[in-house]
């Protein structure tokens, strides 16, 4: 299981710019909230950290990400 120090490695590794923890409090072993994962993250300024609640949806068309130069070509 990947906890919150490795999912925040995780997160530095790929150099993501947004991220959605949605694990915790979905199976009895996952017993931890998002609060220490939001606090490891805050080392990382370009990335953003999303908290949903259950049923909520996140407009991703607002957000600026590095694009595909050529979208067609990953068809």
């Amino acid at each position: 299981m990947m906890g919150a120090l490795e999912a925040a490695h995780a997160v530095k590794l790929l150099q993501v710019s947004h991220v959605i923890p949605f694990h915790y409090g979905t199976a009895p072993e996952h017993t931890q909230t998002p609060d220490e994962f939001v606090a490891l993250t805050r080392q990382y300024p370009t990335t953003r950290v999303h908290l949903l609640q259950a049923g909520e949806v996140l407009n991703c068309s607002s957000m600026t990400v590095g694009a595909m130069a050529n979208p067609e070509s990953a068809l």
